[in-house]
C-alpha cells in the first residue's frame, strides 16, 4: 500500500503535462522563426555567391549568350548589396537573389526593368531600402555591359498594393506610352511582416 503511494505522488499532473506540452511548442515556434529569419537568410546568401560565381564563369565562356538564370548582377554601395538578378520572382528564384519579372525589359534597355526581393529573409537583400534617396547610385552589370541608374523615386516615398501591376509598365502609370528612356523598378515588402503592401523605388539610367 505504501509503495503504491509514494509512486502515485511522482506521477505527473495534468497541469505538469499541459505545462510541458506548452514549453515544447514554445520551443517549435521559436525554432520555426530562427530558421525563417536566420535560417533562410544563410541559405540564400549561399545561394546568391553560388548563383553570382555561376554568372561570371558562363560570362567568361559566352559574352553574348551565357545562359543560365541568371542574367546580371545588381549592386548599391550605399547599402553594401550585391546580388545575382535572377529570372523570375517565385520562391525558387528569390531565394537566390533578386528576382526578374520576365514581362519587363532587360537592363539598360528603353522601358522598365523591374525587379523583386525579400526585405527580410531569404536573404533580405531589400532590408534596408528604404534609406536609399533620390541620387542614389544603383549599378546594375550583364556580362558586356555596365549600367548606372540613379534613383527619382525613393521606396520610402511610394507604396501600392500588391496587385498594383501598373509600377510593371513599360512606363509605369502610363501603359499606352512608347517608352524613350530606360527604367528600373524595385518592389519589396513594406514591413517585417507579411502584408499585402509593397514598397516601390524609381530609377532612371543614367550612363552606360
Amino acid at each position: 500500500m505504501q509503495a503504491r503511494e509514494r509512486s502515485g505522488r511522482h506521477r505527473p499532473s495534468a497541469f505538469a503535462i499541459v505545462v510541458a506540452a506548452l514549453v515544447a511548442l514554445v520551443v517549435i515556434a521559436a525554432a520555426v522563426v530562427a530558421w525563417s529569419v536566420w535560417g533562410t537568410d544563410w541559405r540564400a546568401r549561399r545561394n546568391n555567391a553560388q548563383a553570382l560565381e555561376d554568372f561570371r564563369i558562363a560570362c567568361a565562356a559566352n559574352a553574348q549568350h551565357p545562359g543560365g538564370d541568371t542574367i546580371a548582377v545588381i549592386s548599391i554601395p550605399s547599402l553594401g548589396l550585391q546580388a545575382a538578378v535572377v529570372k523570375g520572382v517565385g520562391a525558387g528564384s528569390l531565394g537566390r537573389g533578386v528576382g526578374w519579372y520576365p514581362t519587363t525589359s532587360l537592363p539598360g534597355q528603353p522601358g522598365n526593368f523591374a525587379v523583386a526581393g525579400y526585405r527580410i529573409t531569404h536573404g533580405s537583400p531589400f532590408r534596408n531600402l528604404a534609406e536609399l534617396r533620390a541620387g542614389d547610385a544603383i549599378t546594375v552589370r550583364d556580362c558586356t555591359h555596365t549600367y548606372h541608374y540613379r534613383v527619382i523615386t525613393p521606396a520610402s516615398e511610394l507604396t501600392v498594393r500588391s496587385h498594383d501591376s501598373w509600377v510593371l509598365d513599360a512606363v509605369p502609370g502610363h501603359p499606352e506610352r512608347v517608352p524613350d528612356e530606360a527604367i528600373m523598378t524595385i518592389t519589396t515588402s513594406l514591413d517585417l511582416v507579411p502584408s499585402a503592401e509593397r514598397s516601390v523605388l524609381f530609377a532612371r539610367l543614367a550612363t552606360s
